[in-house]
């Protein structure tokens, strides 16, 4: 494991674009000090803006659900999340290093948080699994004409693409003395619909 050396924090999102860290605890219930300035330090995405607006245009995907987010660490600086939407994409995530400064925008009560990761790419579902999630739907009987974006609409609304896990396998490769080469890692997405995709990840963006 390649932070097997090292006291691992505890991440939670508490809101679209917001994630909440908790420091890991003194391994001794004595250490009163430090146990009480362990508190939680909250940091936003660089998209919550766009996931925000998202969320209140309903029209886009009316079950959208903080809910049924999915996250997972791919190396202790990459982050990706699945924020509970009907059509199933996952953001990657690159950790910002803090500079101190504060947060311009948004609302009064999220001025003093930092922008604390920054998107850096989206994967979509394959046209595979898009394709099979549309076969597998039942014909609307008021479908006529062009229905194209009437099908799309109905297909992230039915749920298939929508992701219920992501898992990310981390693989240590002998062959190179590349420090850079030497792990390689995939990230497995399970989705609603009974599809399991494994996406490579380039070393640039998780290690």
């Amino acid at each position: 494991d390649y932070v097997e050396n090292e006291q691992r924090s505890t991440y939670c999102i508490v809101g679209y674009g917001k994630i909440a860290e908790f420091p890991s605890l003194p391994s001794s219930s004595d250490d009163g000090e430090q146990l009480a300035n362990s508190g939680a330090k909250i940091t936003l995405t660089s998209d919550r803006g766009a996931l925000c607006q998202f969320v209140k245009d309903r029209n886009h995907d009316s079950l959208s659900d903080l809910r049924h987010t999915r996250a997972a660490f791919v190396g202790p600086d990459c982050l990706v999340v699945s924020w509970g939407r009907g059509d199933g994409f996952v953001v990657i995530y690159r950790r910002v290093q803090q500079q101190g400064g504060v947060n311009n925008r948004g609302n009064k009560n999220e001025r003093n948080l930092q922008v604390g990761w920054n998107a850096v790419a989206v994967i979509a579902p394959t046209d595979e699994v898009a394709n099979e999630g549309l076969n597998s739907m039942t014909p609307s009987p008021y479908a006529s004409g062009d229905n194209e974006q009437r099908e799309i609409a109905s297909l992230f609304e039915s749920g298939p693409l929508r992701v219920t896990d992501l898992t990310p396998m981390i693989v240590k490769n002998d062959s190179t003395n590349d420090r850079d080469l030497s792990m390689s890692a995939i990230l497995a997405i399970s989705r609603l619909g009974g599809y399991i995709e494994l996406v490579p990840m380039p070393n640039q963006i998780w290690s």
